[in-house]
């Protein structure tokens, strides 16, 4: 499946040597969609082979600088690369993005050969969707921090089923343009009598759902937008003895990211936005363990920089 997701960064508030910001990159049949942009994030891209070209729309959290330094460095390198980019870029983020960005560029005196289509969210409208089209979709959801925060879901559409050829041959269905639109969900006319997908796909294909939420603190309305999600992409801050901590700063701590998920019956976890404090390998264990005993029956990983997760069926496999 051309369906994989690229872990650029894991970690909050500063970039270690071995850790940069966090940022995830999903990479759906040939486009590019950047979750977050912090500080570093083009070397992240670099260091794995990804095309910054192929970037469709970038997706900005909120407006806290680990999660958004790396966004000028990115349209600039867009510009300057030797090849021109001839596609529009889409900027979706909370309101205030655009300044942000149109100010640096602006001062910076940035040449840019492309146009950039700026999308600020304004929480609490009923139209959720920022993006779609036959085969996905973009929503967000209310987060809970300091500021506006969104979480975002990247939603595969469900896909026609398996085409049954013995089937085909019976209704005397030729090959070539006429499968392919029976293959694609459309009807056709076949010397006069019509003939629908139904009778010729097996049962639908259910679609990948994934979720990147961060920042945010626990709230109990957050399980209802990723129930039963292939993949939650979700922060975790703190170990849960700053448990006081984390509510304070509105964070999560293991152990409440894993009680969401647990509650969203998730299927697969993935932690990410480690605290700089945790730079051991036994921290990040432990912040795994803490998950773990929250939700002994979910699939819980730690995700690394430069992590690459391929879709397979209906879960993603680490690479």
């Amino acid at each position: 499946m051309n369906f994989n997701i690229n872990i650029l960064g894991t970690g909050g508030t500063r970039p270690l040597h071995n850790r940069y910001l966090t940022s995830v990159l999903i990479e759906y049949h040939g486009e590019s969609f950047l979750f977050d942009c912090g500080e570093a994030t083009q070397m992240s891209l670099r260091k794995q082979k990804i095309s910054w070209q192929k970037i469709k729309i970038i997706c900005i959290t909120h407006l806290h600088a680990d999660h958004i330094t790396g966004l000028l460095g990115i349209v600039m390198l867009m510009s300057q690369s030797g090849d021109t980019r001839r596609e529009p870029l889409t900027i979706i983020g909370p309101v205030g993005i655009k300044k942000y960005l149109e100010t640096n560029i602006e001062l910076l005196r940035v040449h840019k050969n492309y146009e950039i289509i700026y999308k600020e969210i304004i929480i609490n409208k009923t139209e959720t969707i920022l993006y779609e089209d036959k085969k996905k979709k973009i929503e967000y959801i209310k987060l809970k921090h300091s500021i506006d925060c969104i979480g975002y879901l990247f939603i595969e559409k469900n896909k026609p089923g398996k085409f049954n050829i013995q089937k085909a041959e019976s209704l005397n269905i030729p090959k070539g343009p006429i499968r392919k639109r029976l293959q694609e969900g459309h009807e056709v006319i076949l010397n006069g009598k019509k003939i629908l997908p139904s009778e010729i796909l097996g049962d639908p294909q259910k679609g990948l759902k994934v979720a990147y939420i961060t920042d945010t603190a626990y709230f109990e309305e957050l399980s209802t937008h990723i129930k039963d999600f292939n993949l939650v992409i979700i922060e975790t801050t703190f170990k849960n003895d700053l448990k006081e901590e984390a509510k304070k700063k509105l964070h999560l701590t293991a152990k409440l990211a894993a009680k969401i998920t647990k509650k969203a019956k998730v299927h697969q976890t993935g932690l990410i936005h480690f605290s700089e404090r945790y730079t051991l390998n036994k921290d990040l264990c432990e912040l795994l363990e803490e998950a773990q005993q929250e939700y002994p029956n979910g699939k819980i990983f730690l995700t690394k920089d430069g992590m690459r997760l391929n879709a397979n069926q209906d879960k993603f496999i680490i690479k």
